[in-house]
């Protein structure tokens, strides 16, 4: 009986990746390419972001399609669902990696965006504290003109997190080498403050953008 299955198994996994592979070996020759074109987007504008929203919907939909596509032969028979994991791996690492492209150049730009914007108004309420109204008009307005919204289902924060850590120069509270404690210091500081230095650790702001696709177009 074993043997008899372990034949029929072998006999399915050749169908199977004689089915898939022609078309993963298309979907793979595309994703490259979508990977390579992801990397050159550039956030700069209004324009530009909603484009990278619409593209990072599309990068979305192919990633869970491909997942959907997989998910569907028998994944849960040992050695063929590691065969085609290593089948699918290397069309879903190009996917992953031009969302994160694309992702981190998106939320730099939304970042910076807030930055201008959360200079303009503190900077028009120190110029109406002087008196100078007709200055900090122009302030507000300029504020205003930041493109700092994002389409509804991609939204974008920044996170600290922890670069680099020189035990020789943590505090004696940070001796144990406790970086639970460190990182939930760097995650709790709110995006538009810096960390309070802690000796031996760098923190560098990192963004975080989640988006959500109500539908797949497999």
């Amino acid at each position: 009986m074993v043997p008899e299955l372990n034949d029929n198994l072998k006999r399915v996994a050749a169908d199977i990746e004689k089915q898939v592979a022609p078309y993963l070996k298309q979907r793979h020759t595309q994703y490259l390419a979508v990977e390579a074109m992801t990397g050159t987007i550039k956030v700069t504008d209004e324009t530009s972001r909603k484009l990278a929203e619409h593209w990072l919907q599309y990068l979305t939909r192919e990633e869970q399609g491909l997942d959907l596509v997989r998910k569907a032969g028998p994944g849960a028979l040992g050695s063929l669902s590691r065969k085609l994991h290593a089948l699918f791996k290397p069309s879903a690492d190009a996917l992953v990696n031009a969302r994160a492209t694309l992702k981190t150049e998106y939320g730099r730009y939304i970042l910076a965006q807030r930055r201008a914007a959360d200079i303009n108004f503190k900077a028009a309420a120190a110029s109406h504290a002087v008196g100078q109204h007709a200055v900090a008009t122009a302030q507000l307005v300029a504020a205003s003109k930041t493109d700092t919204e994002t389409s509804a289902g991609t939204s974008t924060r920044g996170v600290w997190k922890v670069a680099a850590i020189d035990q020789d120069q943590l505090p004696r509270a940070y001796l144990t080498a406790d970086t639970k404690k460190i990182f939930e210091h760097a995650r709790d500081t709110p995006e538009d403050q810096e960390p309070t230095p802690i000796a031996g650790v760098k923190f560098s702001l990192e963004t975080i953008t989640t988006v959500r696709s109500s539908g797949t177009g497999y």
